[in-house]
Protein backbone atom coordinates (compact mmCIF):
# COMPACT_ATOMS: atom_id res chain seq x y z
CA UNK A 1 0.00 0.00 0.00
CA UNK A 2 1.55 3.80 -0.63
CA UNK A 3 0.32 4.66 3.11
CA UNK A 4 -0.83 7.98 1.60
CA UNK A 5 2.72 8.77 -0.03
CA UNK A 6 1.66 9.70 -3.54
CA UNK A 7 3.80 9.89 -6.61
CA UNK A 8 4.00 12.60 -9.35
CA UNK A 9 2.16 11.29 -12.79
CA UNK A 10 1.44 14.65 -14.76
CA UNK A 11 3.97 12.92 -17.75
CA UNK A 12 1.42 14.68 -20.22
CA UNK A 13 2.07 17.91 -18.76
CA UNK A 14 5.88 17.90 -19.38
CA UNK A 15 7.33 19.47 -22.46
CA UNK A 16 9.84 16.45 -24.16
CA UNK A 17 12.93 17.62 -22.65
CA UNK A 18 11.10 17.83 -19.16
CA UNK A 19 9.65 13.70 -20.13
CA UNK A 20 13.18 12.64 -21.14
CA UNK A 21 15.00 14.08 -17.93
CA UNK A 22 12.05 12.58 -15.66
CA UNK A 23 12.78 8.93 -17.25
CA UNK A 24 16.49 9.66 -16.80
CA UNK A 25 16.29 9.82 -13.39
CA UNK A 26 14.56 6.52 -13.13
CA UNK A 27 16.71 4.81 -15.22
CA UNK A 28 19.63 6.05 -12.76
CA UNK A 29 17.30 5.65 -9.60
CA UNK A 30 15.78 2.21 -10.40
CA UNK A 31 18.80 -0.28 -10.44
CA UNK A 32 20.26 0.69 -7.13
CA UNK A 33 16.51 1.03 -5.49
CA UNK A 34 14.27 -1.66 -3.53
CA UNK A 35 11.56 -1.78 -5.79
CA UNK A 36 11.63 -5.26 -7.61
CA UNK A 37 9.01 -7.20 -10.06
CA UNK A 38 9.14 -3.91 -11.88
CA UNK A 39 6.39 -3.45 -15.14
CA UNK A 40 8.68 -2.27 -17.54
CA UNK A 41 12.67 -2.89 -17.24
CA UNK A 42 15.19 -0.19 -16.75
CA UNK A 43 16.82 -1.20 -20.24
CA UNK A 44 13.41 -1.04 -21.97
CA UNK A 45 12.42 2.76 -20.30
CA UNK A 46 16.24 3.44 -21.83
CA UNK A 47 15.42 2.63 -24.84
CA UNK A 48 12.38 5.07 -24.98
CA UNK A 49 14.27 7.38 -24.32
CA UNK A 50 16.90 7.14 -26.72
CA UNK A 51 13.94 6.50 -29.20
CA UNK A 52 12.00 9.48 -28.76
CA UNK A 53 15.22 11.77 -28.68
CA UNK A 54 15.92 10.52 -32.06
CA UNK A 55 12.58 11.70 -33.04
CA UNK A 56 12.90 14.75 -31.95
CA UNK A 57 16.19 15.44 -33.87
CA UNK A 58 14.46 13.81 -36.91
CA UNK A 59 10.96 15.70 -36.56
CA UNK A 60 13.42 19.39 -36.97
CA UNK A 61 14.09 17.83 -40.32
CA UNK A 62 11.00 15.94 -41.45
CA UNK A 63 7.30 16.53 -42.34
CA UNK A 64 4.08 15.20 -41.45
CA UNK A 65 5.64 11.27 -40.59
CA UNK A 66 8.36 12.74 -38.62
CA UNK A 67 5.81 14.46 -36.22
CA UNK A 68 3.81 11.30 -35.81
CA UNK A 69 6.58 9.31 -35.35
CA UNK A 70 7.74 11.68 -32.34
CA UNK A 71 4.51 11.56 -31.09
CA UNK A 72 3.94 7.70 -31.02
CA UNK A 73 7.54 7.90 -29.31
CA UNK A 74 6.52 10.42 -26.41
CA UNK A 75 3.42 8.32 -25.88
CA UNK A 76 4.80 4.93 -25.67
CA UNK A 77 7.47 6.47 -23.08
CA UNK A 78 4.71 8.40 -21.12
CA UNK A 79 2.88 5.03 -20.51
CA UNK A 80 5.80 3.19 -19.28
CA UNK A 81 6.85 5.53 -16.81
CA UNK A 82 3.05 5.81 -15.71
CA UNK A 83 3.36 2.21 -15.28
CA UNK A 84 6.61 2.20 -13.27
CA UNK A 85 5.28 5.41 -11.15
CA UNK A 86 2.26 3.21 -10.07
CA UNK A 87 4.60 0.59 -9.05
CA UNK A 88 6.54 2.63 -6.91
CA UNK A 89 3.65 4.02 -5.45
CA UNK A 90 2.20 0.65 -4.34
CA UNK A 91 5.44 -0.56 -3.17
CA UNK A 92 7.18 2.20 -1.56
CA UNK A 93 5.74 1.37 2.03
CA UNK A 94 5.29 4.91 2.99
CA UNK A 95 8.49 5.75 2.82
CA UNK A 96 8.76 9.09 0.19
CA UNK A 97 12.67 8.48 0.61
CA UNK A 98 12.60 5.39 -1.46
CA UNK A 99 10.66 7.04 -4.35
CA UNK A 100 13.09 9.70 -4.45
CA UNK A 101 15.87 7.58 -4.54
CA UNK A 102 14.63 5.76 -7.34
CA UNK A 103 14.00 8.72 -9.44
CA UNK A 104 10.61 9.56 -9.21
CA UNK A 105 8.96 12.74 -6.98
CA UNK A 106 6.53 12.77 -4.40
CA UNK A 107 3.30 15.04 -4.55
CA UNK A 108 4.13 17.73 -1.76
CA UNK A 109 0.75 17.99 0.54
CA UNK A 110 1.77 21.52 0.82
CA UNK A 111 -0.21 24.36 -0.72
CA UNK A 112 2.36 25.92 -2.69
CA UNK A 113 5.45 24.72 -4.28
CA UNK A 114 9.01 25.30 -2.72
CA UNK A 115 10.56 27.96 -5.06
CA UNK A 116 13.55 27.41 -7.03
CA UNK A 117 16.43 29.75 -7.51
CA UNK A 118 17.69 30.20 -11.11
CA UNK A 119 20.56 27.76 -11.67
CA UNK A 120 22.85 30.22 -13.14
CA UNK A 121 25.70 28.49 -15.40
CA UNK A 122 28.76 29.80 -13.75
CA UNK A 123 31.41 27.91 -15.73
CA UNK A 124 32.34 25.63 -18.98
CA UNK A 125 34.89 23.46 -19.40
CA UNK A 126 36.50 20.89 -21.99
CA UNK A 127 36.21 17.36 -20.88
CA UNK A 128 36.84 14.18 -22.34
CA UNK A 129 36.73 14.50 -26.36
CA UNK A 130 33.62 15.19 -27.14
CA UNK A 131 32.28 16.38 -23.82
CA UNK A 132 31.81 19.46 -21.93
CA UNK A 133 31.80 19.94 -18.13
CA UNK A 134 29.07 22.24 -16.66
CA UNK A 135 29.07 23.84 -12.98
CA UNK A 136 25.99 25.62 -12.40
CA UNK A 137 25.20 27.96 -9.03
CA UNK A 138 22.63 25.36 -7.00
CA UNK A 139 18.86 26.00 -7.47
CA UNK A 140 18.38 25.52 -3.75
CA UNK A 141 17.81 22.37 -1.57
CA UNK A 142 14.79 21.56 -2.58
CA UNK A 143 16.01 21.20 -6.30
CA UNK A 144 16.08 17.19 -7.45
CA UNK A 145 17.26 17.28 -10.60
CA UNK A 146 18.81 19.01 -13.11
CA UNK A 147 18.82 18.97 -17.18
CA UNK A 148 21.49 20.00 -19.47
CA UNK A 149 20.54 21.28 -23.22
CA UNK A 150 22.79 21.85 -25.88
CA UNK A 151 21.69 24.01 -29.30
CA UNK A 152 24.05 24.86 -32.52
CA UNK A 153 24.21 28.45 -33.03
CA UNK A 154 23.88 29.64 -36.43
CA UNK A 155 25.82 32.14 -38.71
CA UNK A 156 23.27 34.83 -36.75
CA UNK A 157 23.93 33.69 -33.48
CA UNK A 158 20.54 32.26 -32.82
CA UNK A 159 20.21 28.90 -31.27
CA UNK A 160 18.68 26.06 -32.92
CA UNK A 161 16.77 23.04 -31.66
CA UNK A 162 17.63 22.28 -27.97
CA UNK A 163 18.78 18.82 -27.76
CA UNK A 164 19.47 16.68 -24.16
CA UNK A 165 23.15 16.61 -22.65
CA UNK A 166 21.90 14.76 -19.55
CA UNK A 167 20.14 15.02 -16.23
CA UNK A 168 22.20 15.61 -12.92
CA UNK A 169 21.25 15.23 -9.59
CA UNK A 170 24.23 17.75 -8.66
CA UNK A 171 24.63 20.65 -10.22
CA UNK A 172 28.59 21.43 -9.45
CA UNK A 173 29.50 19.33 -12.44
CA UNK A 174 27.55 17.53 -14.98
CA UNK A 175 29.18 16.25 -17.87
CA UNK A 176 27.46 16.67 -21.33
CA UNK A 177 27.63 15.11 -24.80
CA UNK A 178 27.39 17.65 -27.27
CA UNK A 179 29.86 17.55 -29.61
CA UNK A 180 27.98 14.69 -31.35
CA UNK A 181 25.18 16.97 -32.95
CA UNK A 182 27.27 20.20 -33.27
CA UNK A 183 29.92 21.16 -35.69
CA UNK A 184 31.04 24.49 -34.43
CA UNK A 185 29.22 26.55 -31.97
CA UNK A 186 27.19 25.55 -29.20
CA UNK A 187 24.85 26.97 -26.54
CA UNK A 188 24.46 25.01 -23.18
CA UNK A 189 21.84 25.84 -20.73
CA UNK A 190 20.87 24.20 -17.57
CA UNK A 191 17.05 24.29 -17.13
CA UNK A 192 16.37 27.87 -18.64
CA UNK A 193 19.68 29.62 -18.18
CA UNK A 194 21.85 29.53 -20.96
CA UNK A 195 25.39 29.92 -20.93
CA UNK A 196 28.21 31.63 -22.88
CA UNK A 197 28.70 29.96 -26.76
CA UNK A 198 31.50 27.60 -26.97
CA UNK A 199 33.65 26.88 -29.70
CA UNK A 200 34.09 23.41 -30.49
CA UNK A 201 37.39 23.48 -32.58
CA UNK A 202 40.73 24.17 -31.38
Amino acid sequence: MSDNVRVLQGYGELTDGELIAAAGAAVKGLPGSSFTNLPVDVKTLQTGIDELVAAMAAKAHGGRQATAVKKDKRRALIAMMKKLAHHVQDECGGDPTLVLNAGFLVASSARSAAVLDTPAIASIDFGDPGELVVQAKSAGPAARMYELQFAAVDADGKPGTWQPGGTFQSSREMTGHGKSNCNNVLLVRSDQHVGSNVSLRG
